[in-house]
Protein backbone atom coordinates (compact mmCIF):
# COMPACT_ATOMS: atom_id res chain seq x y z
CA UNK A 1 0.00 0.00 0.00
CA UNK A 2 1.28 3.41 -1.03
CA UNK A 3 0.06 6.69 0.25
CA UNK A 4 -0.26 8.73 -3.09
CA UNK A 5 -1.80 12.06 -1.92
CA UNK A 6 -2.87 13.81 1.90
CA UNK A 7 -4.85 17.05 2.03
CA UNK A 8 -4.53 19.07 5.25
CA UNK A 9 -6.74 21.63 6.05
CA UNK A 10 -6.98 23.81 9.35
CA UNK A 11 -4.39 21.52 11.23
CA UNK A 12 -1.85 23.14 13.13
CA UNK A 13 0.44 25.29 10.05
CA UNK A 14 -1.61 23.90 7.51
CA UNK A 15 -4.37 25.45 6.45
CA UNK A 16 -4.71 24.49 3.02
CA UNK A 17 -1.68 21.99 2.35
CA UNK A 18 -1.59 18.89 -0.43
CA UNK A 19 1.75 16.94 -0.47
CA UNK A 20 1.94 14.65 -3.68
CA UNK A 21 4.25 10.99 -2.72
CA UNK A 22 6.32 9.24 -4.55
CA UNK A 23 8.26 5.87 -3.91
CA UNK A 24 10.50 8.63 -1.80
CA UNK A 25 9.36 11.81 -0.25
CA UNK A 26 11.07 13.44 1.79
CA UNK A 27 9.97 16.76 4.03
CA UNK A 28 12.92 18.73 4.00
CA UNK A 29 12.56 22.55 5.53
CA UNK A 30 13.48 25.01 8.26
CA UNK A 31 12.48 24.66 11.86
CA UNK A 32 9.18 25.49 12.80
CA UNK A 33 6.95 25.41 9.19
CA UNK A 34 5.16 22.02 9.77
CA UNK A 35 7.12 19.02 9.08
CA UNK A 36 6.47 17.37 12.13
CA UNK A 37 2.91 18.61 11.83
CA UNK A 38 2.75 16.26 8.21
CA UNK A 39 3.54 13.48 10.09
CA UNK A 40 1.02 14.12 13.06
CA UNK A 41 -1.88 14.08 10.28
CA UNK A 42 -0.81 10.97 8.71
CA UNK A 43 -0.92 9.12 12.37
CA UNK A 44 -4.27 10.46 13.09
CA UNK A 45 -5.11 9.51 9.60
CA UNK A 46 -4.05 5.99 10.27
CA UNK A 47 -5.15 5.58 13.73
CA UNK A 48 -8.79 5.86 15.39
CA UNK A 49 -8.51 9.03 17.34
CA UNK A 50 -12.04 10.21 17.29
CA UNK A 51 -11.23 13.98 19.10
CA UNK A 52 -8.44 16.68 18.91
CA UNK A 53 -7.01 18.75 20.92
CA UNK A 54 -7.68 22.66 20.60
CA UNK A 55 -3.68 23.28 20.55
CA UNK A 56 -4.36 21.15 16.28
CA UNK A 57 -6.83 23.33 15.31
CA UNK A 58 -5.50 25.74 12.93
CA UNK A 59 -4.20 28.72 14.95
CA UNK A 60 -2.46 32.65 14.77
CA UNK A 61 -0.87 34.31 18.31
CA UNK A 62 -3.11 36.73 18.59
CA UNK A 63 -2.21 40.27 20.03
CA UNK A 64 -2.94 39.28 24.21
CA UNK A 65 -0.39 36.39 23.46
CA UNK A 66 -3.15 33.71 23.15
CA UNK A 67 -3.53 30.95 19.96
CA UNK A 68 -6.53 32.24 18.03
CA UNK A 69 -8.56 29.21 16.43
CA UNK A 70 -9.39 30.22 12.81
CA UNK A 71 -10.65 26.99 11.72
CA UNK A 72 -13.80 25.30 13.14
CA UNK A 73 -13.20 21.83 11.52
CA UNK A 74 -9.70 20.00 10.50
CA UNK A 75 -10.26 17.81 7.31
CA UNK A 76 -7.52 15.13 6.45
CA UNK A 77 -8.27 13.80 2.65
CA UNK A 78 -5.81 11.12 1.59
CA UNK A 79 -5.46 8.85 -1.78
CA UNK A 80 -4.02 5.24 -1.19
CA UNK A 81 -2.93 3.08 -3.83
CA UNK A 82 -1.95 -0.59 -4.83
CA UNK A 83 -4.52 -1.22 -1.38
CA UNK A 84 -4.84 -5.35 -0.27
CA UNK A 85 -7.89 -7.08 -0.51
CA UNK A 86 -8.11 -7.47 3.31
CA UNK A 87 -7.59 -3.39 3.79
CA UNK A 88 -11.78 -3.76 3.82
CA UNK A 89 -11.44 -5.23 7.21
CA UNK A 90 -8.74 -2.57 8.75
CA UNK A 91 -9.97 0.01 10.69
CA UNK A 92 -10.89 3.54 9.04
CA UNK A 93 -10.53 1.52 5.95
CA UNK A 94 -13.96 0.45 4.84
CA UNK A 95 -16.16 0.40 1.68
CA UNK A 96 -17.92 4.04 2.12
CA UNK A 97 -14.75 5.23 2.34
CA UNK A 98 -12.75 3.32 -0.50
CA UNK A 99 -13.04 4.05 -4.15
CA UNK A 100 -11.93 2.09 -7.46
CA UNK A 101 -9.74 4.32 -10.14
CA UNK A 102 -8.29 3.60 -12.88
CA UNK A 103 -4.20 4.45 -12.80
CA UNK A 104 -3.38 7.52 -15.55
CA UNK A 105 0.14 7.48 -14.61
CA UNK A 106 2.40 9.90 -16.54
CA UNK A 107 4.49 7.57 -16.93
CA UNK A 108 2.03 5.08 -18.68
CA UNK A 109 2.44 5.56 -22.68
CA UNK A 110 -0.52 5.53 -25.02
Amino acid sequence: MKLHSIKIEGFRRHFQTEILCSDATFLIGPNNVGKSSILKAIEYLLSDTQKMPDEDFFSILGEDNNNKILCDKVVITSEFRDIPPNAYKWKGFNKQRMFKYESHDENESG
